[in-house]
């Protein structure tokens, strides 16, 4: 299987190429006769009908096309044209006279006869033959009429017809053939006459041609090629359809094992198109070595012999690794009589008959695997009594192999209660599904899971059961229970640690206060600091709960992310292995960022561990990349929101590369995932609390990655705002001064507990219980009120709706929030609006006192 060339006949005219000497109208008539005697004897053989008569008859024939090719051999044409007429015409007559005129082939059969001997003989022989066909056909119809013939018609038994006579059937197929190639030569005889008479008239044309119109005999010459390159394009067009429509894979190599010429099918096969395919080798399109060395030994064995040869079964794997069988068969080709230069090969796919052949046994054999290979046990009943049973099973029930459990009863390998549920649903329904108690050989019971469905095996009705050991699901299922009360108890510590707040904020507040109005010399101090020191242990209790339902503290400050790298440079560095280069790519000057260094700073060494895990033990890179990132409308798709929305504008860009083994698409989708984890030991919290960190400092993130190439991690932290513009303060220097601070918080000890730290520094005060009385209240009172510390969570009017509210009624009202929740937290919900100032609950008399004077002032 190789490439094509052009073949020698195609330079040729396609008239002359058609035009054959009686020499090689004799040799075709002969082949088609050897062939038509060879179809006849293998029907004969495959019908298992070939008898000695049969024999006899092709040894006959066989003898006769031997003499007659060793008389076209010796270039005795004339006599080898005389005897095959002569033994045609006889075969002819001896053959109607035996079977009658009336069976095929008829009297009409003669016409070939006389044909052969027009193309052939020519002259007074065609004259011969026809009187003599003509008297022959005379003779025998007088012959029928009288009953003389045919010499040959059975009483008993089937009619002679060409399926159950070799003679009859060698005639026909032999007449056919014979007809066929003179007709053949008949038409190429006159198209050459044709062909031959148009250029005298062209050349006498020419002669008789006056010199000034030469210009113009030149045009028609041009013209005249084109049309014959046409002619022979369309001819050669047409033979390639015919060769391309085949569906075998036919080609014609030569002696260097190129193509010469390659069908659609083989082209196709390699991948390729006929004219791509040929002048090159198969190895040019095909890798497999090995196979295409067989192919080419093959071609060098049928050169070397100049014999065809055949191979029944060879495979061969295609360029999409789909291995074929093929049945192929390859002759040699001779240009010019000459030793052969070319193999000439048809391969047949014959896969799909192996396939077929063989798909029985391993139907059977896959089913056997299957079975045996499954991790779930399998066992086929008759009459409750296991007689199948795959290695699972038996492992399953603490058995080493699988023979000892055939023979028992299906009903010992469960438990007694359970052996009667199965009893009892199979009843009802013998296909069933139900979970059970097994018990193992050694006594020991465990869950299990079991399906049946009826089935025939071996002529009689039988069970076929599936067992599948669920303990592990079971434990799941009660783990995930465990998850859910802690789940649950994870929300009731939650919702106590900020309710615990508010008391505590009261408690330390009043001890505060009462201990600022007594005298330094005062007995009870030290009784009030052993109070406030009970209330921050108590504010450090509501801190650890918080923290365990995932909503610890932020210190969000102004952050430069350059000086914090550089910072912890060498802390990270010793963090890797030596295998792995660290390097950093920071990129100066850069905005600086509102975040908490320390929550970055775990960011970074997640990321960085887990890198040094993906990278291994081979030699591999981590990079840190900064730099200043502008985010645009088309890019926002391409960035994971953490957060409400993700907008455009100015932010600043931590990037984390590593050259390790990458994710691919699926992994890649689910790393941020709680409790999803690629490693055997991982908790698959990692990733997931750098996404909680950067929804709490309000970033985006992207990653990507490739196995093979290494992951990259990309996140966006808003850049620093401007100072507030200066305008601003002036305008505010002019209004009246507003010096009232606004409390709304629903509970009324924490109310107080503001209103008496503001007494200490006589700071006037306000309260309101709800978000509603609140509003009223700033609407009445706007004119003197300065500050408003609102608290974030109450019933009815939330703080979030009051916030909004009192921003509705003075944009440039100074609000503080406070609550139990994080900074970070508060600002996620605020949906992009920045309260004045935070306050996190619980807070000392020292941090309300300087909250409220640091923003009266501003």
């Amino acid at each position: 299987m190789g490439s094509t060339q052009a073949t020698p006949m195609s330079s040729l005219d396609p008239i002359a190429s058609q035009t054959v000497s009686p020499r090689r109208l004799l040799t075709q008539l002969l082949s088609i006769t050897a062939v038509a005697l060879l179809l006849s004897a293998l029907l004969f053989l495959l019908q298992d009908n070939f008898t000695n008569s049969t024999l006899f008859l092709s040894l006959g024939y066989a003898l006769f096309l031997g003499i007659e090719a060793l008389l076209v051999h010796g270039n005795h044409i004339l006599l080898a044209s005389h005897l095959f007429t002569a033994v045609a015409w006889l075969s002819l007559t001896l053959h109607l006279t035996i079977y009658g005129i009336d069976a095929t082939p008829t009297l009409g059969a003669y016409l070939v006869i006389i044909l052969i001997a027009a193309l052939l003989l020519r002259g007074r022989a065609t004259i011969v033959y026809t009187a003599l066909s003509i008297a022959a056909g005379l003779a025998l119809a007088f012959a029928l009429g009288v009953g003389r013939i045919p010499l040959y018609a059975p009483l008993l038994g089937p009619a002679i017809t060409i399926g159950n006579s070799f003679p009859k059937l060698f005639s026909i197929l032999a007449l056919l053939g014979i007809a066929f190639c003179a007709l053949h030569f008949t038409l190429a005889t006159l198209r050459f006459n044709e062909h031959d008479l148009k250029q005298i008239r062209q050349t006498l044309g020419q002669r008789t041609a006056d010199l000034s119109v030469i210009n113009e005999q030149l045009r028609h010459e041009i013209s005249e090629r084109q049309q014959t390159e046409t002619a022979l394009e369309q001819q050669r067009a047409f033979l390639r359809q015919i060769i391309d429509t085949i569906p075998h894979f036919i080609f014609v190599k030569n002696k260097e094992g190129r193509f010469v010429i390659g069908n659609e099918a083989i082209a196709t096969l390699y991948q390729s198109t006929p004219e791509e395919l040929e002048g090159h080798s198969g190895r040019q399109f095909n890798p497999n070595t090995k196979e295409l060395d067989q192919l080419a030994q093959q071609d060098q064995a049928v050169l070397d012999s100049e014999e065809e040869m055949v191979w029944p079964e060879v495979l061969f794997t295609d360029l999409a690794g789909n291995q074929r069988w093929l049945n192929i068969v390859k002759r040699p080709l001779t240009v010019n009589a000459e030793k052969a230069k070319y193999v000439l090969g048809v391969a047949s796919d014959i896969t799909l008959i192996k396939q077929t052949t063989e798909a029985l046994r391993e139907k059977e054999e896959n089913f056997r695997t299957l079975v045996e290979a499954s991790f779930e046990g399998i066992i086929i009943c008759v009459d409750h009594v296991i007689l199948e049973a795959n290695p699972s099973f038996a492992t399953m029930f603490g058995y080493q192999t699988a023979e000892k459990v055939l023979g028992k009863q299906a009903a010992t390998f469960v438990t007694v209660e359970s052996s009667a549920a199965l009893q009892e649903s199979m009843a009802t329904d013998p296909k069933i599904s139900l979970e059970v108690t097994g018990v193992r050989q050694d006594g020991s019971t465990f869950p299990v899971e079991i399906i049946s469905h009826p089935i025939n095996y071996q002529g009689k009705m039988a069970q076929i059961s599936g067992y599948r050991d669920i303990t592990n699901r079971k434990q799941a299922e009660e783990a995930e229970q465990h998850a859910q009360k802690l789940e649950s108890l994870s929300i009731m510590a939650g919702g106590l640690a900020h309710d615990f707040n508010n008391l505590l904020v009261a408690m330390m507040s009043q001890v505060a206060i009462a201990k600022a109005r007594l005298s330094p010399d005062h007995a009870s101090h030290d009784n009030l600091d052993k109070a406030i020191q009970a209330t921050e242990t108590a504010a450090l209790l509501t801190r650890q709960l918080l923290a365990y339902t995932g909503q610890g503290h932020f210190e969000v400050k102004e952050l430069h992310l350059n000086q914090l790298i550089s910072q912890n440079l060498q802390l990270f560095q010793d963090a890797l292995p030596t295998n792995i280069t660290f390097h950093t790519n920071l990129h100066e000057p850069l905005p600086h960022i509102q975040a908490d260094s320390a929550q970055i700073q775990q960011i970074i060494m997640n990321l960085l561990l887990n890198a040094a895990e993906a990278i291994g033990t081979k030699a591999g890179t981590i990079t840190i990349t900064t730099a200043p990132y502008q985010l645009t409308t088309s890019e926002i798709d391409q960035w994971q929101r953490v957060n409400e929305a993700v907008t455009v504008g100015s932010y600043v860009l931590l990037e984390m590369a590593d050259t390790g083994r990458g994710m691919d698409e699926a992994t890649l989708n689910r790393i941020f995932d709680p409790f999803y984890s690629t490693k055997g030991t991982g908790r698959g919290l990692g990733l997931a609390a750098v996404l909680g960190i950067i929804r709490g400092h309000n970033g985006s993130l992207r990653a990507a990655s490739q196995p093979g190439k290494g992951t990259s991690f990309q996140f966006l932290f808003p850049a620093g705002g401007s100072e507030q513009p200066e305008e601003e303060t002036a305008e505010s220097a002019t209004q009246p001064r507003r010096d009232t601070v606004l409390v709304i918080d629903d509970e009324k000890q924490v109310r107080e507990a503001i209103s008496d730290i503001l007494d200490l520094k006589e700071i006037p005060s306000l309260t309101a219980g709800s978000g509603q009385e609140g509003v009223a209240l700033y609407e009445a009172e706007q004119e003197k009120i300065g500050l408003v510390i609102l608290d974030l969570s109450m019933p009815g009017m939330s703080g979030i709706e009051t916030f909004e509210a009192l921003r509705g009624l003075d944009p440039s009202a100074k609000i503080v929030l406070s609550s139990g929740f994080t900074e970070g937290e508060v600002l996620q919900k605020m949906a992009g609006t920045r309260p004045t100032g935070f306050l996190q609950k619980p807070y000392r008399l020292e941090t309300v006192l300087n909250t409220v004077e640091k923003f009266l002032a501003g």
